[in-house]
């Protein structure tokens, strides 16, 4: 089943569209922790390969910069209203954030997406960080990602410190 048919594990919806927190896998997997904070399984480092290519072809190897103090991940939707809602928030955080070294990235892992679609999007939304696409959704099963939009904090060792939502609104 792919990631476009899965129900979303906030409002119980299927993500056609329809959804206000689209889901990213089907809701038995379960969120990385039941209050969107860092789950006790995530002291443990989440791979040594976390990687992807953006928008623009440039690959990235998220966390692994020892000088970078934690790496933001931001899953996000092209047709989810609070993804793109917050979009403009987490591009002034990314340019806040950039003068501390975090590095920002934001991964849009739909399967029914092309690159074009994606290209687009992030060139209309002026996403301001690197937007790494991945259809096969390969970040969001190794971050755990179950919605969207959702921020994946990992520290220096790659290990995940916070996972849940981007702030406190919905």
């Amino acid at each position: 089943r792919g990631l476009g048919a899965t129900r979303c594990g906030r409002c119980g919806a299927t993500s056609a569209g329809r959804c206000a927190r689209r889901a990213l896998r089907p809701p038995s997997v379960g969120p990385v922790a039941a209050d969107d904070k860092v789950a006790n399984e995530s002291t443990a480092r989440v791979s040594s390969r976390l990687s992807g290519t953006d928008l623009d072809g440039r690959f990235h190897r998220l966390g692994e910069n020892p000088q970078c103090p934690a790496t933001v991940v931001v899953f996000l939707a092209t047709e989810c209203p609070i993804s793109n809602e917050s979009v403009p928030g987490l591009t002034r955080m990314a340019a806040a954030y950039a003068k501390r070294q975090v590095q920002f990235f934001g991964v849009i892992s739909d399967q029914t997406l092309a690159r074009a679609d994606a290209l687009r999007h992030r060139d209309e939304f002026r996403i301001g960080f690197p937007v790494l696409f991945d259809p096969a959704g390969e970040l969001a099963r190794q971050l755990r990602a179950t919605h969207t939009p959702q921020a994946v904090v990992l520290d220096p060792d790659g290990r995940i410190v916070y996972s849940g939502a981007i702030d406190d609104r919905y």
